[in-house]
């Protein structure tokens, strides 16, 4: 099969996984995994979030803070953009992507879509983990 692995001489697994003298194309933690897509919540409102989400648009990074001593919620994730707090990942969201940041994982997030309104504006997050 083209997707077996097979070890040739005196080639070890270590070998393979370090890349030496093996055309077996190995790139770990390359792949981005999408987890999720969630509307920010505990957003700042008015005309502080509208100057803010002014600078966003699709694609634009954003990055993701744990907060394991807030007091509302053992597994809040803090969402920043732009060097500013934008608000939180949706508490029934964030158990799984928090354990996997308290466990090294890269976890991080991009804006899909941010529209303004009245109150403010409603900015939507795709989730990602790489590895």
């Amino acid at each position: 099969m083209a997707n077996e692995l097979s070890l040739t001489g005196q080639q070890t697994m270590l070998d393979i996984l370090h890349g030496a003298n093996t055309d077996v194309p190995m790139n770990p933690f390359e792949k981005e995994i999408k987890l999720a897509t969630f509307m920010v919540a505990g957003s700042l409102y008015g005309e502080q979030l509208r100057r803010l989400a002014v600078k966003q648009h699709e694609g634009t990074d954003v990055k993701l803070f744990r907060e394991p001593e807030n007091p509302d919620d053992p597994y809040a994730i803090r969402i920043e953009a732009v060097g500013r707090m934008i608000g939180y990942m949706p508490s029934e969201l964030s158990e799984i992507p928090s354990n996997l940041m308290d466990a090294g994982k890269f976890i991080y997030g991009k804006v899909k879509k941010c529209s303004i309104n009245y109150a403010g504006a409603d900015i939507i997050v795709d989730l990602f983990m790489r590895g």
